[in-house]
């Protein structure tokens, strides 16, 4: 198997798994009950050792179960405890669908909402940016790195703007958590990460932010995790997601130049083919990401359906769309073309693939291109 899919989601660390197994056994009790003191503390000492290691002891850490929870808590959230009247929001053109979806129930509240396409180095204009903002903007959201084509946006130029004019600022980390510069984490107030992004379990994820920000439940039962987000907190897989942010914040460095290298290599290889053509701008990426179409009628789902009989794993558009998207709204937003945002194809690396794996993956779409499999 050739696994070049990671920015859907990555193989846990067996460290992380065994960190599970072991608060299972130890901590299975229900966090909120009286007796169950120690698990309690456990919780509070993983945020606080969290917020530590990034450097970010000013915030408070609500843990959930997915980063498209997270999303919907911090935008919807924050705007329900808002007293003013409906005001004007501004996000991406490129956001995650979880981003993206909750802007669009709000235009149907009442609020107006900028939608930012990004330029030609796939950042935010901020010129653009600038003359979008009104008296009654309240709210924007924008990630930190996109998740098909892996571009890192600028949020410290638009955080200091928002800052300036106390405007509340969300990021979603999910690509671009411990891939990115660490300070980049400051330049928001709440900010989204995931864990099974980062080798560690699904089913937990995090929205971090400031102390003082006032969010309230999108589901209500409880009071628990400050009473924003009613659940039983499951204080083993919390666990694992700390062990996972611990191991990758130790040897970020360490893996990054071979991802780095692997990046490098795909670039080359996909700008020396003739029918692709690539969609991420290398000069402003992470080296996790990369992103190229088929051009002369080449149809990527069919490529991707070989690919797969061969146990070659890729992607084409984001994975939480891919069964209802006929094509990627992030490429059609930065091209404005059908045909290259039809026929698309991510691959995302992690410190195992190689440059062996790498020629594999193109003799293989060599083979299928030059077959009858992809004619129209």
């Amino acid at each position: 198997m050739i696994y070049l899919d990671n920015a859907s989601t990555t193989k846990p660390y067996q460290e992380v798994v065994d960190t599970y197994n072991k608060y299972l056994n130890s901590n299975f009790f229900n966090p909120s009950s009286l007796y169950a003191t120690s698990t309690n503390n456990l919780e509070e000492k993983i945020k606080l050792n969290i917020l530590k290691m990034l450097g970010l002891s000013n915030k408070k850490i609500v843990f959930l179960s997915s980063a498209t929870e997270a999303n919907n808590l911090a935008i919807a959230g924050y705007l329900k405890g808002k007293k003013e009247k409906k005001g004007h929001l501004i996000t991406t053109c490129v956001e995650h669908a979880s981003v993206l979806n909750v802007f669009k129930e709000l235009e149907q509240e009442g609020y107006s909402v900028t939608y930012l396409k990004l330029n030609e180095k796939h950042e935010i204009d901020i010129e653009e940016f600038s003359k979008s903002l009104q008296n009654d903007t309240i709210f924007v959201s924008m990630m930190s790195v996109n998740n098909e084509t892996g571009s890192i946006l600028n949020l410290k130029e638009v955080y200091e703007i928002c800052k300036s004019r106390n405007i509340v600022m969300h990021s979603d980390f999910a690509q671009g958590f411990l891939k990115t510069d660490n300070e980049l984490m400051k330049y928001c107030d709440m900010f989204t990460i995931s864990s099974h992004k980062i080798h560690g379990l699904k089913s937990v994820a995090a929205l971090i932010m400031n102390k003082n920000m006032n969010v309230l439940p999108i589901i209500v039962g409880g009071e628990q995790e400050y009473g924003i987000r009613s659940s039983t907190v499951d204080v083993p897989l919390i666990a694992s997601f700390y062990k996972a942010i611990e191991k990758n914040l130790k040897e970020k460095n360490k893996k990054y130049p071979g991802i780095a290298a692997i990046f490098d290599y795909c670039v080359e290889k996909i700008n020396s083919i003739p029918y692709l053509i690539l969609n991420s701008n290398v000069e402003n990426s992470t080296k996790y990401i990369v992103n190229f179409s088929f051009k002369e009628n080449i149809k990527a789902s069919i490529v991707l359906e070989y690919l797969s009989k061969k146990e070659i794993y890729v992607s084409s558009t984001s994975a939480c769309n891919s069964k209802g998207e006929k094509m990627s709204y992030v490429i059609y937003s930065l091209y404005g073309d059908e045909a290259r945002a039809h026929n698309m194809i991510r691959l995302s690396f992690d410190e195992t693939n190689t440059k062996e794996e790498i020629d594999i993956l193109f003799s293989e779409i060599e083979k299928c291109v030059k077959g009858t499999l992809w004619k129209i």
